[in-house]
C-alpha cells in the first residue's frame, strides 16, 4: 500500500517511525515538567495515519492531533498526525495543545475563576468565517481549556492562538 505523501515526508524528515515516539516522549516529559509541575499523568501517544485528520468527507487535513480520555479498557491517548509531524515545532505545539485536553480531563478543579485575557475571544472569532463554526470550536474547548492554554503559551513563550489552534509560526 502507498504512503499518504504527508506520511512520507514524515518518513523522509525523522528516518523512522521509533524517531518521531522518541522525540514525542522527550517532548510530552519536558512539556510536563515545564509548564505542569511535573503533575500531568502521562497518556499513551500514537501516530494516526493521515485520512483519519481528513475526516470521513476528506479534503484537506483540518487536525494535527487528537486526544482520546482513558476508559476502563484503555489508557488516555494522544494522537498526531502526518501533517503536524514534518515541523518539530508543529509537533511541539499540537503536543502542548493536546496535553492541555488531557490536563483538563485528568485534573480536578483547582477554582471556578477561570479566566483568561478578552484579546482571546478576538483571536478566536477571527478564526472562524461564521458562528457556527466558532460555536462547534467552543463547545470542545471550554473556558477551563482557553484559560489553561493561555498559561501554558506564556510558559512555552509561543502566541496563544498558535496553541489554541495548533499552528506553527508560519501560519
Amino acid at each position: 500500500m502507498e504512503l499518504d505523501p504527508l506520511e512520507q515526508a514524515v518518513l523522509d524528515k525523522w528516518g523512522s517511525e521509533e524517531a518521531v515516539y522518541v522525540f514525542l516522549e522527550r517532548e510530552l516529559e519536558q512539556i510536563n515538567a515545564q509548564c505542569f509541575h511535573g503533575y500531568l499523568s502521562l497518556p499513551r501517544l500514537q501516530l494516526k495515519p493521515m485520512w483519519l485528520a481528513k475526516g470521513l468527507l476528506g479534503g484537506e487535513p483540518f487536525r494535527g492531533g487528537d486526544y482520546d480520555r482513558a476508559t476502563s479498557e484503555k489508557p488516555a491517548e494522544i494522537g498526531l498526525f502526518p501533517v503536524a509531524l514534518v515541523d518539530k515545532d508543529r509537533a511541539r505545539i499540537v503536543l502542548a495543545h493536546e496535553m492541555i485536553h488531557h490536563w483538563e480531563v485528568t485534573t480536578e478543579e483547582e477554582s471556578d475563576d477561570w479566566s483568561y485575557p478578552s484579546e482571546v475571544d478576538e483571536i478566536i472569532r477571527q478564526r472562524f468565517s461564521g458562528t457556527m463554526r466558532e460555536r462547534s470550536w467552543r463547545a470542545g474547548h471550554s473556558i477551563r481549556f482557553i484559560s489553561k492554554t493561555c498559561e501554558v503559551a506564556r510558559c512555552l513563550d509561543i502566541p496563544v492562538g498558535h496553541l489554541l489552534f495548533s499552528l506553527k509560526a508560519d501560519q
